[in-house]
């Protein structure tokens, strides 16, 4: 028969779907875009969200409450009754724009919450929710720590909220479409475009009373110099790292090692992040004499040579200690001792070692 010469037909749920003959590329299930596109009308299957109760607490999960609810609805329509062609199904491009988007959608590595989720933007009536406003909001950060507190308190909160982990997933792009009234940076480590905290209102965590400690490595920089608590600000992103004008500060704990810290921090970032949400303050600019942190390298995680106190000491290893961070290291004879989990005892520190080869430089 030959592949039509008519334009193609674009699906309203879905706007990078289009319907086509392509000759005997064809799937047998595209009878059910119809009633996906009626469902997406009515919403009746996000309305049916409202009463799921999600009781997964991994972060693995490919499809939120909603598309597991499509998939066994439209499964039956399509005369599938039972579970024995979930494999076959799930490579159907028909069945999968049906089910509709996953914890890992199109944009990459981004996630969708699945707790009050609605299908509009910004300013928009979400169909099914009795008249309210769905507002956006994005979170963005790479630690398993913010990552875990995301999925537990911060997507539970009023609005659609989506995680983006991937910085190639953070462009003025998605800021356009999707309107988000803040995008939240817990911890971020690479430079954000001009354009997206131009477009939108973004908000930075320090873990610093800033002016006073601007710059990289604010924990590591305050327990070197003999801290034991500090600030976590919340500021505004601006074209000057960390110069934007403050939206709260809270008190925080520098007691423990490193990664006890983020954890603390990451609880502490969610209690703000509420706050922001329900009260909406307007940012207030810095006050004071700027003070400025560097970023510490690798290099600097060795243990120094020259005399220091048995606390130092504990604080450089407790300062270090946390995934993703260079750990406090010496070296000897060819290999590297690299410490963590210190504990301070009287006269003496107690903490796990692992011994590596060194690199050659050949």
């Amino acid at each position: 028969m030959g592949e039509s010469e008519a334009g193609v037909l674009r699906l309203d749920f879905d706007r990078r779907l289009k319907l086509e003959f392509h000759g005997s590329k064809v799937t047998s299930d595209a009878g059910l875009l119809p009633y996906r596109e009626l469902d997406d009308a009515l919403g009746l299957t996000e309305m049916a969200e409202e009463r799921f109760v999600d009781p997964r607490t991994g972060r693995n999960g490919r499809h939120g409450m909603t598309g597991l609810f499509r998939q066994s609805t439209f499964g039956r329509l399509g005369g599938y009754e039972d579970v024995n062609d979930a494999d076959r199904l799930g490579l159907d491009p028909a069945c999968s724009a049906i089910i509709g988007p996953s914890l890992r959608s199109h944009l990459g590595n981004v996630g969708y919450s699945n707790q009050r989720r609605g299908r509009v933007y910004r300013g928009m009536r979400s169909k099914g929710d009795k008249g309210k406003t769905m507002v956006n909001y994005i979170v963005a950060t790479i630690r398993e720590w913010n990552i875990d507190v995301f999925h537990k308190k911060i997507s539970r909160l009023p609005g659609k909220w989506l995680l983006i982990t991937d910085r190639d997933n953070l462009n003025i792009d998605l800021v356009k479409e999707l309107d988000p009234r803040y995008i939240f940076f817990p911890h971020w480590n690479w430079k954000v475009d001009e354009s997206v905290f131009e477009s939108a209102e973004c908000i930075v965590f320090h873990e610093s009373d800033v002016p006073f400690g601007r710059g990289g490595s604010p924990l590591q920089n305050l327990i070197q110099r003999g801290y034991r608590e500090t600030v976590l600000t919340a500021l505004r992103m601006t074209k000057g790292f960390d110069e934007g004008p403050v939206y709260l500060k809270r008190q925080l704990s520098l007691e423990g090692i490193a990664e006890e810290i983020f954890m603390r921090t990451a609880n502490l970032v969610a209690d703000m992040i509420e706050e922001i949400v329900q009260r909406e303050p307007s940012p207030q600019p810095q006050a004071g004499e700027p003070v400025i942190f560097q970023r510490r390298t690798p290099e600097q995680s060795r243990i120094p040579a020259e005399d220091v106190s048995l606390l130092t000491l504990f604080d450089h290893i407790r300062m270090l200690d946390a995934d993703g961070y260079p750990r406090a290291f010496l070296e000897y004879g060819g290999f590297r001792f690299l410490l963590r989990n210190p504990v301070l005892r009287v006269g003496k520190i107690e903490a796990i070692v692992e011994i590596v080869e060194e690199e050659s430089g050949d």
